[in-house]
């Protein structure tokens, strides 16, 4: 059974084409794309495990770039 988070991010078109860009870069440390590609994927309805698995993070550090977003 799959477990909803409580993190609900919702992405004006301008801060998705920002990390969307981000995402792609590459000239931008690995830290930011990483970053870049959690909120995007969390954005598109993901859980913070399903998130975690996929970027290979821990879900304790998914969830604290989503709250700092």
């Amino acid at each position: 059974m799959l477990t909803r988070t409580d993190i609900r991010i919702e992405l004006s078109e301008v801060e998705r084409c920002v990390l969307e860009h981000r995402a792609r870069a590459h000239c931008v440390a690995h830290r930011d794309v990483v970053r870049a590609t959690v909120i995007l994927l969390l954005a598109e309805g993901l859980t913070v495990s399903a998130v975690g698995r996929e970027v290979r993070m821990q879900r304790r550090i998914v969830r604290k770039w989503a709250e700092r977003f």
